[in-house]
């Protein structure tokens, strides 16, 4: 067993044998099976070899960018008793703009915090600059009716060509649902490891032909 640090994988075969995986700066290496805790899209760029059925359920899922504020602005909430709220919420007066959630995060750590520390999603106009701590940003699944669709094919694509998807992208964008479909991947190599592998036809460059019969 070996552990790859800043080993960035250029893309991915595979074989009814084995996976092969190529490196940008590190020799080409062997693996029996593959998970793919990316999002869906750097899964798909990934594959060498991508069959109709992953191409078709990858390319479904969409993302959106996301901006949270890390910041110590005392944001009114709600309600007057403010040990109550773990989270609040403002509603623009333009009916178009984004609304703001705000996370109260002093009550999830450990030791007392001098400062109100929240996180803050969406429209962050009103905090005061002088207050925020961090700006982060990352890419969450949009969910639409396309994805919701995609989503039926987890058990269908999962196992096939020793590989494996997980992700926020098989639920709603949480990490809840990242951790459920980690969890799904995981039951269904151990699953996998106690019976020979079946042998699969490996996908080809020739399109496949669904027919409904």
């Amino acid at each position: 067993h070996c552990l790859r640090l800043q080993t960035p994988v250029v893309s991915v075969h595979r074989n009814p044998q084995y996976v092969l995986l190529k490196f940008a700066n590190a020799p080409k290496q062997r693996f029996d099976r593959i998970v793919f805790a990316t999002p869906a899209d750097q899964a798909l760029r990934l594959l060498a070899d991508a069959c109709l059925l992953e191409r078709q359920t990858l390319s479904a899922f969409g993302y959106r960018n996301q901006t949270a504020i890390l910041h110590r602005d005392p944001v009114r909430p709600s309600t007057r008793n403010e040990r109550a709220v773990t989270w609040d919420y403002r509603l623009p007066a333009d009916a178009s703009a984004s609304i703001s959630l705000s996370y109260h995060l002093n009550p999830f750590q450990s030791g007392e915090i001098p400062f109100p520390l929240r996180l803050t999603l969406g429209d962050a106009s009103h905090l005061d600059p002088q207050h925020i701590l961090q700006r982060l940003e990352w890419r969450r699944p949009h969910v639409t009716i396309d994805t919701l669709v995609a989503q039926r094919n987890f058990a269908a694509i999962n196992g096939r060509y020793r590989s494996y998807y997980c992700g926020a992208y098989w639920g709603h964008g949480f990490h809840e649902d990242a951790v459920r479909s980690a969890e799904q991947v995981a039951d269904a190599i151990e699953a996998a490891a106690h019976h020979s592998m079946p042998s699969m036809p490996m996908p080809s460059a020739t399109p496949e032909i669904v027919t409904n019969g």
